[in-house]
């Protein structure tokens, strides 16, 4: 079906080109799989998606878009959130559209939005209960306006960097479920409003859907980060949340795109939810290791009992359990970032994925060094400092914090550097480096052993991001330090969190 589809589009779009004429108003075409055109009201519109590799035309899936901020492009965006490894996850596809001169405010949009949900929704299978927005700064404030405009056509939105307009029809608001992530340090969108633009504060954005939905009370907490709380409410069935963060300014937070997708698989609520027990859980290991598994499940009354709960690693089966308290064990066979994931089976057939999934750094024999093979540990990292910083919050211990949510951040400069001190004289064989979306294109691992005296043990010239791991014969140092020669963006460098391995 899908290649038949294709060959269709591609033939589509020949005829139209060779007719001379342009595409019918609301016809989507779908180019290399990864852009799509369509148009409206004579206008032709554009932005990128990603469908699941796994996608099956006899299963239902979310439909989630995600809006850039001004200035930027979709495509962009999708690189920047990163939704698309975690949309296999929960049956999701994602688009991202672009907005008019890389804006969000053309009287076109809300025409734009409706065709988009019809065309897709009518190439693949979408449950149209579970349409939801996303959107950062610029962005945020169209997901706020198209619930407005758009009464009850998205499930749930979440606003990032953004805010409800004063001046919105509040008599055309229906109970939405919300989620409202804002910094307290944003100056450009500012947490507390900014009248000159007609924007509410971020409170008070949030207070307004409390009002619509019916939700009262304290707040349950279901979100901590050492700066950052988020509170949800209940109200008709459809959540109200935020997460306010003290320390966060004008960017898209790191751990955002995977609290905004448990978001919207849980709502409107399902049958249960399926949690993977973090506790017990390491961030890094070694292959051979024996992983124990548990989940928790909370499901309303009189729904369907769970039959079963298998446990995936990148997609392949790690485990089964078949009975309460649903736990097993997993021997890692595997190096490299695994993600772990889990699927609850019900009696009646229906299926809970599990969300806000972990994963583990594996490392394998990294060591070059036969000696060392084998006998790498965690080395641990006793101080860390480092050339100028973007920020006071961007300080160099984020990096060895063990939280992977807080983060290092150089100046927007090469040459920039990160150094680690061990403590004492160790043996140092590997590196693990997790790094933020402003990461190192070319840059080298030095080490010394007093501080003053440094030597390259690696080096990289074609970096990729994300997680990257780099071993080296067997070097004894107190030092080692991470230093930038090319940035691969037009920020600094930044690493949410590095390991160091070896033995002492």
């Amino acid at each position: 079906m899908k290649i038949k589809f294709i060959l269709v589009t591609v033939l589509c779009v020949l005829y139209f080109a060779s007719c001379g004429k342009s595409l019918p108003d609301g016809e989507l075409v779908i180019e290399n799989s990864k852009n799509f055109k369509i148009r409206v009201n004579g206008r032709t519109r554009e932005g990128t998606f990603y469908i699941p590799l796994t996608y099956d035309e006899t299963r239902s899936y979310s439909l989630v878009f995600a809006l850039h901020g001004a200035s930027h492009t979709g495509a962009e965006f999708q690189k920047t959130t990163l939704f698309d490894p975690m949309a296999e996850e929960h049956d999701v596809i994602m688009v991202y559209p672009d907005g008019i001169g890389r804006r969000w405010d053309s009287a076109e949009d809300t025409a734009f939005f409706e065709a988009m949900i019809k065309a897709f929704s009518g190439k693949y299978s979408i449950d149209t209960s579970r349409i939801y927005l996303a959107g950062f700064s610029a962005g945020a404030i169209k997901a706020y306006e198209l619930a407005v405009v758009l009464p009850g056509r998205f499930a749930a939105i979440a606003p990032v960097a953004g805010a409800m307009r004063a001046d919105a029809d509040r008599a055309a608001l229906v109970p939405t479920a919300v989620l409202h992530i804002h910094g307290k340090r944003d100056e450009e969108v500012p947490f507390v409003g900014l009248p000159e633009w007609k924007l509410l504060s971020a409170p008070e954005s949030v207070e307004l859907w409390k009002g619509v939905n019916g939700a009262t009370g304290e707040g349950e907490e279901f979100f901590r980060s050492r700066t950052a709380i988020g509170l949800a409410w209940e109200g008709q069935g459809h959540t109200v949340a935020q997460i306010f963060d003290d320390d966060c300014a004008h960017y898209w937070p790191p751990y955002a795109s995977e609290l905004i997708l448990d978001f919207f698989y849980n709502n409107p609520a399902r049958p249960g939810r399926l949690v993977i027990r973090r506790d017990g859980l390491p961030l890094t290991c070694a292959i051979g290791t024996v992983i124990p598994l548990r989940a928790d499940i909370t499901q309303s009354e009189g729904t369907s009992p769970v039959e079963e709960v298998t446990w995936y690693t990148n997609g392949s089966q790690a485990a089964v359990s078949k009975k309460a308290p649903w736990e097993s064990e997993w021997s890692v066979n595997l190096g490299g970032v695994r993600r772990l994931t889990a699927v609850a089976r019900l009696a009646d057939g229906t299926e809970l994925r599990s969300t806000r999934n972990p994963f583990l750094l594996v490392s394998s024999s990294l060591s070059k060094d036969a000696d060392t093979a084998g006998a790498e540990t965690l080395l641990t990292v006793v101080d860390a400092f480092s050339t100028k910083i973007e920020d006071s919050t961007l300080e160099a211990k984020n990096a060895v914090d063990g939280d992977i949510y807080t983060r290092w951040g150089s100046e927007w400069t090469d040459n920039e550097s990160l150094s680690l001190d061990l403590g004492s004289p160790c043996t140092v064989t590997a590196l693990t480096l997790y790094w933020e979306m402003a990461y190192g294109k070319e840059y080298c691992i030095e080490t010394s052993m007093d501080k003053e005296s440094w030597t390259i043990v690696a080096q990289k010239n074609d970096g990729l991001g994300s997680i990257e791991f780099l071993s080296f014969p067997a070097t004894q140092a107190r030092y080692v330090r991470i230093r930038g020669i090319r940035r691969a963006t037009e920020w600094g460098y930044s690493l949410f969190e590095v390991f160091i391995y070896g033995k002492k």
